[in-house]
């Protein structure tokens, strides 16, 4: 922590800025007496190697105020979490189903408030760069597809990957894509292991989280059409290095080759999310 601590006391106007946080912290959540030493310090401990003094001045005091409170056990935060939060998340906990969606939430307050002796519960790792619902809504998508997983297990070869629409597809633009699934598929990940870390990830959040480009640009602090150029430039290069592979490995002749690659982006929505699905997250 010496180095954020450094970089801060080297700012100005860190004293100035600390002190809005803390009334920031205050105004929201006037019933949590949490210590302001204790809020400093877990500040502190969440703020970049890079960049401090940015973090520092930009981060969500408010909900980070709230996470600390929680995290530490203290009177009424738990309650203060799930009357602002969990409200809000029974839309992406009802993906896996209506029926499933109460089971859901008690495993949400399970992972993010429940810990072992000695260890901070989940909602510590919230560190304040972005709102804490975001955050929130990309850990209730990834436990809900957790649920879904292990209820519905996915074909261990990732057939669905490929499995697009038949219906109005040209017979012989069919018969190519089945004669060139595997092809298809290997190219397909090769792809998205190619991709850099955040592009694979605002992929993640945007098409199996369900985060809207602007809930993407506040957790990267970010203009939307900024995120907008992301998702369009990470899905032009996973068209293009399927491309590159396709052609340069499998030897696929340009006319084919153009052939399925016009189908697979007729469907990339459908691909990425089975893509993204299959692989590791980030």
């Amino acid at each position: 922590m010496e180095g954020p601590r450094r970089a801060l006391e080297e700012r100005g106007d860190a004293g100035e800025r600390l002190a809005e946080h803390l009334a920031a912290a205050h105004a929201a959540w006037p019933a949590l007496a949490l210590p302001d030493a204790d809020f400093v310090a877990y500040l502190a401990a969440r703020l970049p190697k890079e960049d401090v003094a940015e973090a520092f001045a930009n981060v969500h005091a408010a909900d980070l105020y709230l996470a600390a409170a929680c995290a530490h056990g203290l009177a009424g935060a738990a309650s203060a979490f799930e009357a602002r939060y969990m409200a809000s998340l029974d839309g992406v906990l009802s993906r896996a189903g209506a029926d499933a969606r109460d089971e859901l939430r008690q495993r949400l307050r399970e992972k993010l408030l429940v810990s072992a002796p000695g260890t901070l519960p989940r909602i510590a790792e919230y560190g304040g760069r972005g709102p804490l619902a975001g955050w929130l809504k990309v850990v209730a998508s990834r436990l809900a597809l957790d649920f879904l997983r292990a209820r519905e297990p996915q074909s261990p070869d990732g057939d669905d990957l490929l499995a697009l629409p038949a219906e109005g597809v040209d017979p012989e633009l069919a018969h190519l894509r089945d004669r060139y699934r595997e092809e298809l598929k290997i190219a397909m990940r090769e792809a998205a292991t190619a991709l850099g870390p955040r592009p694979r990830n605002v992929l993640r959040l945007h098409y199996i989280d369900g985060l809207t480009m602007e809930e993407i640009a506040a957790l990267h602090r970010v203009h939307r059409i900024t995120v907008v150029r992301w998702v369009t430039d990470a899905r032009e290069a996973l068209a293009s290095t399927t491309r590159l592979v396709l052609l340069q490995r499998f030897g696929i002749g340009k006319k084919e080759l153009d052939s399925i690659l016009g189908l697979m982006r007729s469907q990339l929505d459908l691909s990425i999310r089975a893509l993204l699905r299959t692989s590791s997250g980030d």
